[in-house]
């Protein structure tokens, strides 16, 4: 059996976000066919398994929307996915039992959280579109968390009954600061005081001056002889 004619349309705008989607058709009896589509522009005949894990179904958390318009045969098929940022999966004639599956996710290579993810099924009643059960693969699970609806009216009650008030701005406090003395380093080496030529005073050693010997008395010259009379 041919599969159905599915792809993503050739004129819609360029994807410039970190959006990802990809579309699985199945059909009883014939292997699965994807294609998917990313800021890269669209790939056809792609395996789910390099895209979604095999063994741990992501977990959903809506933040894109996803409808899906039928009778529009003017985008090239019966039905159309319309998809965020005017992107749009277009589907062919679904022959009952076929389900298409799309999955949308951003930021990571591989899904780890959807974005969204609905699956489109042809039944005997024309087509239907429902967020789908997680499949055979483990999804971990965190513990239910105890709901008690009337307890939160309760809550919201309280909340709704309390008036608003101004704010008054924050008074800022001074702390008292303690100031301690610079530290000093004491060292245990005797310290060596630095010569200061202009404050040293040089010693001179006492001078004893040794008094001179009395010089000797000069003789006294001897008186002349007188000369000797010449009669």
């Amino acid at each position: 059996m041919a599969f159905d004619r599915i792809q993503f349309d050739p004129n819609s705008v360029p994807l410039r976000s970190d959006l990802r989607v990809l579309a699985t058709i199945r059909f009883p009896g014939e292997p699965d066919r994807s294609i998917y589509l990313d800021s890269n522009g669209p790939k056809e005949g792609v395996k789910r398994s390099d895209y979604i894990s095999e063994t741990n179904e992501p977990q959903l958390f809506k933040q894109d929307d996803v409808s899906v318009v039928s009778n529009w045969p003017r985008f090239g098929g019966p039905h159309i996915v319309v998809l965020p940022e005017g992107q749009r999966l277009l589907l062919g004639q679904l022959a009952e039992g076929a389900t298409v599956d799309v999955a949308l996710w951003r930021k990571f290579i591989m899904a780890q959280t959807f974005s969204n993810r609905i699956l489109v099924a042809a039944t005997g009643n024309g087509i239907a579109a429902f967020q789908p059960r997680p499949g055979t693969a483990v999804t971990p699970r965190a513990e239910t968390i105890y709901r008690d609806s009337k307890q939160e009216k309760d809550v919201q009650d309280i909340l709704n009954s309390i008036p608003e008030v101004a704010v008054k701005p924050a008074i800022p406090v001074v702390a008292e600061v303690s100031f301690s003395p610079p530290y000093i380093e004491v060292s245990n080496e005797p310290e060596e005081l630095e010569e200061n030529p202009s404050e040293i005073t040089e010693i001179q050693p006492e001078i004893v001056v040794e008094s001179l010997p009395e010089p000797e008395p000069e003789p006294e010259p001897e008186p002349e002889p007188e000369p000797a009379n010449r009669s």
